[in-house]
């Protein structure tokens, strides 16, 4: 499911870019990234790169996106 996923792909399999995780705009969520990276064992942070962060698991990485419709999409990421 990606939940270990820690690259840098940044846009959803149907091409939006993703926001990052840090912000409230244009999506509020309830995402927080950790102050260090060692807070937070998700991945998450000041970038907008697809995660699968715990308490919101899905299938796959995924991310919230830049468009203002469309709140979150699955993001390509392969699994090796």
């Amino acid at each position: 499911d990606g939940r270990d996923y820690r690259g840098s792909l940044d846009h959803t399999m149907e091409g939006a870019t993703c926001q990052k995780w840090s912000s409230q705009y244009p999506h509020k969520h309830n995402s927080k990234p950790g102050r260090t990276d060692k807070d937070d064992k998700d991945g998450l942070g000041d970038h907008n790169y697809c995660r699968n962060p715990s308490g919101q698991r899905r299938k796959r990485p995924w991310c919230y996106t830049a468009k203002r419709g469309v709140k979150w999409q699955y993001c390509d990421v392969s699994v090796c």
